[in-house]
């Protein structure tokens, strides 16, 4: 509140985040991203606020621009944050204030819903665009694959879910090939082989023993934040 109350151009504060599992055991940071101003850009590339949860968003500001677009089966949020950054400035209070309980049943497990609806929002927002941001689609989606495959190779890998990872960073490497050179891929890969190859009580059992060899956790570092020229 008083973020907005100290910055009256802005429309929307927010604050950062990190993720805890069922049993409130820390899972890993949130995306930690600084924005104040202009936001728009950054929340074409990602969606760093993360989840409904987050922002204090000024009533007018949300009359002007509405609530969520109950047409969507999943990222209302996003779709909502867009269309309040392309009107107003955002303000950020730079200190993880959430804790996000991610759980097996949460919607965020529902991968396809979330890939077909992280999708659906991406081209809407693209669509309107400006030229000049046009560029940022690439790494708009690479991230959107990136993440996925991180969701989809959780801590309780499922080997249909390991299928669907094999799509997900196929996706992510083709909208950013500087990804199959980094050492995570090989975590990556290695991951979707065993869950797919070898018995599903034998496969767990080898990751759980092996946490180092199967962290894929940098993946997340790839997910890119800032915004990158447009010659890149």
């Amino acid at each position: 509140l008083r973020a907005l109350q100290e910055n009256p151009q802005a429309g929307v504060a927010y604050s950062w985040t990190d993720v805890i599992d069922d049993n409130s055991q820390f899972l890993h940071t949130g995306s930690h991203l600084t924005v104040n101003g202009n936001a728009y850009a950054n929340l074409l590339l990602v969606n760093f606020l993360e989840h409904g949860s987050n922002p204090l968003i000024r009533r007018q500001a949300l009359n002007e621009v509405g609530g969520f677009d109950e047409s969507l089966n999943s990222c209302e949020d996003l779709d909502m944050y867009l269309r309040l950054a392309a009107h107003y400035h955002f303000v950020a209070v730079p200190s993880p204030q959430i804790l996000y309980r991610v759980s097996s049943n949460s919607m965020s497990t529902n991968l396809l819903r979330m890939e077909t609806s992280y999708l659906q929002v991406i081209k809407r927002a693209f669509a309107q665009a400006p030229e000049s941001v046009q560029y940022l689609k690439k790494y708009s989606l690479s991230n959107i694959y990136k993440y996925l495959t991180f969701k989809a190779l959780g801590e309780n890998t499922l080997r249909h879910r390991s299928y669907l990872a094999i799509k997900f960073i196929w996706y992510a490497m083709i909208n950013d090939p500087t990804l199959s050179r980094t050492r995570v891929i090989w975590k990556v890969l290695l991951k979707i082989v065993t869950v797919i190859f070898l018995p599903a009580q034998i496969a767990q059992l080898w990751i759980n023993n092996n946490k180092g060899l199967f962290n894929i956790s940098a993946l997340l570092v790839h997910i890119k934040r800032e915004i990158p020229s447009d010659n890149t």
